[in-house]
């Protein structure tokens, strides 16, 4: 695979990755109950990890670095609605879940397609999957807490 191929693969993942993070962060901010702020903002934290990595990676594969990854223009809009929702929703915390299950579902088809759709190199392949992993277990973790607050909040 062509080092401009891997970077535009990965400078899309990075896109996604930033998105994560952001998502992470104002789901943080929304919510009222002080263990899910602790998560979201864990989360966030793996994901800034995530960027970096990924920055490496592009950067060891002849692209430039980026010293603040912007994300997408739609990842801004789905955050500006988890914002609204929120805030028409009194915070609730299912409706935050919701939506960032809803995130992770498309973080997770997003690195599945790049590991099923390209032949990475070991270093990049192994880095990839770490994260799909990673984020495969938090979205399993968001699908369970989910179920938990629906049950609480209603």
């Amino acid at each position: 695979m062509k080092n401009d191929k891997i970077n535009d693969v990965l400078e899309d993942l990075l896109t996604r990755i930033t998105d994560s993070a952001k998502g992470y962060t104002e789901a943080g901010n929304s919510v009222r109950y002080a263990q899910l702020r602790t998560l979201f903002f864990s989360y966030a934290e793996q994901r800034e990890t995530f960027q970096a990595e990924l920055q490496d990676l592009i950067a060891a594969h002849g692209g430039e670095r980026e010293d603040e990854p912007s994300g997408s223009f739609l990842g801004a809009l789905h955050r500006a609605w988890m914002d609204i929702k929120a805030d028409l929703d009194e915070n609730k915390a299912e409706e935050v879940l919701e939506e960032t299950v809803r995130g992770e579902e498309r973080t997770l088809e997003d690195y599945d397609r790049i590991l099923e759709e390209y032949k990475l190199p070991a270093d990049l392949h192994s880095v990839i999957l770490k994260q799909r992993n990673a984020v495969d277990a938090a979205l399993k973790k968001m699908l369970k807490l989910e179920a938990r607050y629906d049950v609480i909040e209603d």
